[in-house]
Parts: structure tokens; sequence; C-alpha cells
């Protein structure tokens, strides 16, 4: 069979050849460069049983040689068969015709990745001159198709590495993509050795943990695109000047251009009582829940003359954009009653300000329920305080007790939020007895890691509080009762958040011994010569050492400006945490663990 195509092909549109393999070649122009091992040997093992079944489709070069614009799978299948042939549809084709045969006719295919696709669809853009409307018509696609698949190539290269290697799918990598480079950098990380920080990976399963091979215990998979798109919206703030919002929020477009138009202010908002760091925009307020009130005449809502633009920040309906009412003082529509109650008040000083007898016991009855009301704020929240010890306590005997079916329920439903597996220098971690069995390790690993995350309840943080809550009642501690015990205690008002010096008549007092936070994290701890640079070389608890790292974090401007979840280290840090320029804020109490010990007595 000669190989001098071009001649062969003079006055002809189209000829099917069976050509000499060495005469045909794949073109540089294939944006295709991903190839799947298993799907090329089912195509190997497809052509050695049936032999080609399609012909390629390609163009006569200058120098008589066939340059494929479809087939490059099947001349790899053939050439590892070692056959000397393989069966061609020749066309003559301009630059432009040739393209449009590898981007199109083979973007019909199946098999095509998304990424390659894309890139498809931008040469399209660039050398053919094409719209996205006419790429679309073209491929039997919509626009949005093509404005996805062009997003696509906006994945940092460590995501677009991942995706080609398709550890996580398509859906996630649309939602990867509309996001700023750092968050994506962030969230698709992966530590050399395999263990993911980045929060799109999750485990595979708790079975992994017992797994005898290394390689089979860093297996990850990614979380679901449904959980990523929470995930999202929780810490990513939106921006009406992403690129992206067009096509993601017309309406939302739309509302803020009518907003310019009629000089309207526009201000952020969200559904949350409290944003996350992340989301938070520390030269904007962003209007929480209470603060304001929808007046656009939807959802049950009734509009005023006094409304402004609102657009959903971060949270649920993230990007969402409606007239909302935030003037508490004047707005008689939506804050009337409140409007009204602020006038009785003010007439009632006035009064008593004037000598009126009657005013004045009225204000200073209203002055009594106000103080009284913020002293049983107070006295509740030290029950609370004084409920923690006795609360771990009960998670941990209770714990202790869980079959192994409930133990991997309840951890399992925490590894899916992040909460456990994280914290793996926690001092039960440090244990010099290894667990005895299966079920004594992942008993273990399950206080390790709520002891962990509850290390703050000692500090008096109310949210970590709340979460401790949730975490005992859900394995069926009786929370009421701690609670109730805690409140019967006359002293519980006066107790301090940090822990109590040791009195000779403590062990006389089993509640004040109980209201005590746990020595696990309030024992003290002898900071290595490079951590004593920073917080000290005398022995602190834990917590005061996470206390004194923020203040120099804080003092010396360390916090990442654009991602607040990152701290830029200066020379004290770098010490502490292995030289790095950057690290997360879990990092930071992963490497200070390392740098604690026992204080010598």
């Amino acid at each position: 069979m000669t190989t001098h195509a071009a001649e062969t092909m003079k006055g002809q549109e189209e000829e099917y050849r069976v050509v000499a393999l060495r005469d045909v070649y794949e073109t540089t122009k294939n944006p295709r460069r991903h190839f799947d091992k298993q799907e090329m040997a089912d195509l190997t093992a497809s052509i050695a049983q049936k032999g080609q079944l399609t012909a390629g489709i390609g163009r006569p070069d200058a120098k008589g040689r066939i340059e494929l614009a479809a087939g490059a799978r099947r001349r790899r299948a053939i050439e590892a068969l070692g056959l000397a042939s393989m069966k061609v549809i020749v066309r003559p084709m301009s630059d432009q015709e040739f393209l449009d045969v590898i981007i199109i006719e083979n973007g019909q295919r199946a098999d095509i990745h998304p990424l390659e696709q894309a890139e498809g669809f931008k040469r399209l853009l660039t050398e053919s001159r094409y719209d996205v409307p006419t790429i679309a018509e073209r491929c039997g696609r919509s626009e949005q198709h093509v404005y996805d698949r062009l997003q696509l190539l906006k994945l940092v290269p460590i995501a677009q590495d991942l995706f080609l290697e398709r550890r996580f799918e398509l859906a996630h990598a649309v939602l990867l993509s509309r996001l700023p480079r750092e968050v994506q950098a962030e969230l698709v990380h992966i530590e050399d050795d395999g263990y993911a920080h980045g929060e799109l990976w999750s485990r595979e399963s708790v079975s992994d943990l017992f797994a005898a091979d290394e390689h089979d215990q860093q297996r990850l998979k990614p979380i679901s695109p449904r959980e990523l798109e929470s995930w999202i919206n929780r810490h990513v703030r939106f921006s009406i000047d992403d690129e992206t919002v067009p096509q993601l929020f017309p309406a939302t477009v739309e509302a803020f251009a009518k907003a310019e138009a009629a000089a309207q202010k526009v201000i952020p908002i969200t559904y949350s009582h409290q944003l996350h760091d992340d989301a938070k925009d520390g030269k904007v307020r962003t209007y929480g829940a209470q603060s304001w009130t929808r007046a656009d005449g939807l959802e049950e809502s009734v509009t005023c003359d006094r409304s402004v633009l609102g657009y959903v920040a971060a949270g649920p309906r993230r990007g969402e954009a409606f007239l909302i009412c935030v003037d508490k003082k004047k707005c008689e529509v939506h804050y009337g009653a409140e409007i009204k109650e602020a006038k009785r008040k003010e007439k009632v000083r006035a009064q008593a300000a004037a000598g009126d007898e009657g005013a004045k016991a009225k204000v200073e009855k209203e002055d009594k329920s106000a103080a009284l009301k913020a002293k049983k704020e107070e006295q509740a929240k030290a029950v609370r305080m004084r409920a923690a010890g006795p609360l771990l306590d009960a998670v941990k005997s209770t714990i202790a007790k869980l079959s192994d079916k409930a133990l991997v329920a309840w951890a399992w439903a925490r590894v899916r939020d992040g909460e456990l597996w994280r914290h793996w220098d926690s001092p039960l971690a440090k244990q010099k007895t290894p667990p005895k069995n299966s079920t004594e390790l992942l008993r273990t690993i399950c206080l390790d890691g709520l002891l962990d995350n509850h290390e703050n309840v000692s500090a008096g943080v109310e949210r970590s509080f709340d979460a401790l809550l949730d975490d005992a009642e859900s394995i069926g501690v009786d929370t009421a009762k701690i609670l109730k015990a805690a409140a019967k205690d006359p002293a519980a008002a006066k107790v301090p958040v940090k822990a109590p010096k040791q009195n000779k008549t403590a062990s006389k007092n089993k509640t004040a011994v109980k209201s005590r936070p746990r020595t696990v994290f309030m024992a003290p701890m002898q900071p290595s010569p490079e951590l004593a640079a920073i917080v000290g070389s005398a022995p602190l608890p834990k917590t005061e050492v996470i206390k004194k790292l923020w203040a120099h974090v804080k003092k010396h401007g360390l916090q990442n400006k654009k991602n607040k979840r990152l701290l830029n280290l200066d020379a004290p840090m770098q010490a502490v945490f292995g030289a790095k320029p950057v690290i997360s804020m879990f990092d930071l109490a992963k490497g200070m663990t390392k740098h604690l010990s026992p204080a010598t007595p």
C-alpha cells in the first residue's frame, strides 16, 4: 500500500484508506493528553479480538503522511499490538476544518476528559475565533456547558492533576474552579506522607485505620459535592466582582445594577448568627440574622420605604440579593414595637430626671430587672463551666462502655464533620501502652479526638461548651442531670473560668473537685527552648501556651490578610514549626504540642 496519500487524494473530497502505521502520526494540535490505562487496555483487547471497527480521521501533509485528527487511542492500541497499518478516512482539510474535527468530533466522545474538552474549547475561541454560542451550537451543547468547561481551566495546577487522575468528580471540579486560587490550593492540599489536611478530603472508611498495609491507611476520597458546596458557603465570602457571578447569580447582578442606578445602599447580610472567621471582612459589617428583616414583599415579608439592598455574603443562600430593612430606629413597619418601647423608656427617664417620683420608681425597677437578667446570665454561664468537668467525665465513662458498632457509628459521623483524627498529638495519643485490640484502639481514638476538640471548654469558650453538650448527648449522657447538679451549687456564680487553686478544703468538697478543669488540659507543660523564646520558659498549661502564641501572632500581624486560616511565620515561629514560612491554624496547635513536655515536679 502506497504511503503517498497526498498524491492519490487530488480531486477527491474523502477516501477510506488502509495506511502504513509508520505514515500515520498524532497531531500536536490535539488537546487530549491523558489516556486512561484501563480504557486503553480494553480498547487494545477489543482490536486484538475484533479488529479495528472504526476508522480514524486524518488529512495528508506535504510529505504524504497522514496527520490524525481523530483516532489517537486507536493508533496507540494498534501500535501496542504490533500491527503494521490502520484504517483512516483521509480528507483534505484546512487548519480551521482540521481543528473543528479535533475539538468538536472528539468532544462528542464519552471518554474525553472535561479538562481536555475545555482546552479544545479554548482553542476554538482563540484560534478559530468562535464565540461561546457558536461553539455550543456546533458541539450540540448548551452555552452553560461550554462556560463550565472553560471555567475548569482556572483550576490550580495541583487540582488539575488530581482531577485528571480522577481523584474527585466533575461536580467537585466545577465548584473548585469558581474559588480564589489560594482557597483551591488549601482545599485540595495533601501532605507528602499521604495524609490530607485539605477540607476536600475525608477518610475512605473507619476500617482503614486498622489496615495492615500502610498505603491502604492513606487512601483518601473527597467529601460529596453537596458537602463541598456547604463548606464554600460557610467559608468563602461572596463578591459581586467575581467573574463567575454573572453566570451563577444573574438575578443578583440585576439587583446590584438597579441599586446602583437608584443610588440605593447595598449591605452584606447573613442568615447565620455568626460568620466563620474565613468569611469575615474586617472593614465592613455583615448584618447577622437578628439585625435585618426581609422587605421585598416575598416569602411573607412586607415592604417599606426605608429598605436597602442586602446580599447574603456567606452561609445559607450565599449570593442571593433582595430588599431588606435595618432601620430599627425609624421604620414603623418592621420595628414599630421596638420603637414604641424605646420612646416609652426615653419618656419615663425624662420624667424621672424632672423629679417625677413615679417615673423614678419605674426607672429603678427597670434597672433592677436588667441587672437581675445580667446576673442570671452570668450565673448560667458559671453553671455551664462547672458542668464541663463532670460532662467530660461522663463522656469518657460512656465511651468506655460503647460497643464496636456504636463506636463506629458515633465516630464516623464526626469524621464526616472533620472533628476527629486530626489531633494526633493530644495527651492520650502519647500513652506508652498500645491498645490491646481494635476495640480499644477505636475507643482511644474517639476519646482522643473528643478531648482535644473540647480543650477550650476549660478556657470558658461558650461555643466549645455547646459542642461538648451535643457530643455528650449523642452518646447517651444525661446532660440535664449534670447541669442540674451544677446549678444547685450556691457558689456557681462565683466560680472563675480559670482553674481554681487547690486548697486544703478541696478534698472535703466533692463538688469543688469536680469543678476544676481537666488535668489533661491544665497540667503545667515545659516549653522547649524554641517555644520558650515566644511564651517564656516557665511551665504553663496548654491553654495558656495557645493564648501566648496567639498574642504573638496578633502583636506581629502574622495572620494572612487574604486567608485568615493561614499564618505567615516570623523567625521565632519558624524555629518552632520546622522553618515553614506559612502554616494553617490547625498546624499551630499540632506543632506547638511537639514542643511541650510534662513539667518536672
